[in-house]
């Protein structure tokens, strides 16, 4: 997945620390400047299909993020959730390993072999 212009100057302004004087300064401007960035990404992805699943994901995050009054507590459930994702029953290591039909998201079920059986000879 390539990154869009947006986000490439947002990770800029991350590692030279501008965002978090914006933050601190004017909280609801760096709200606005990161759903831009969010947005941007979102829209970089192309297919309709993963536009409209990054939007749900995004959805979800957002729901989880509301839930909290501080950063620090919003990092936490957004950490919690994802780890879910990835490593929880039926996540993406499951997905990973077989263990679930990543089209349906359901078990996949035991796996079996077929062994060939030497036909019966007639005892007559």
């Amino acid at each position: 997945m390539s990154r869009s212009v947006e986000v490439e100057e947002f990770w800029e302004r991350l590692k030279s620390g501008d965002l978090r004087e914006f933050a601190q300064t004017n909280p609801e401007g760096f709200k606005e400047y990161t759903r831009s960035v969010i947005e941007a990404q979102i829209q970089s992805l192309g297919d309709e299909e993963r536009i409209n699943r990054a939007r749900q994901l995004q959805w979800v995050i957002d729901q989880h993020v509301a839930k909290h009054k501080t950063p620090l507590g919003a990092c936490i459930e957004v950490s919690r959730m994802l780890s879910k994702k990835v490593w929880g029953e039926g996540g993406f290591q499951d997905a990973l390993n077989g263990l679930i039909n990543p089209k349906i998201n359901k078990p996949a079920g035991p796996k079996a072999s077929v062994t060939q059986l030497a036909p019966i000879k007639n005892k007559s």
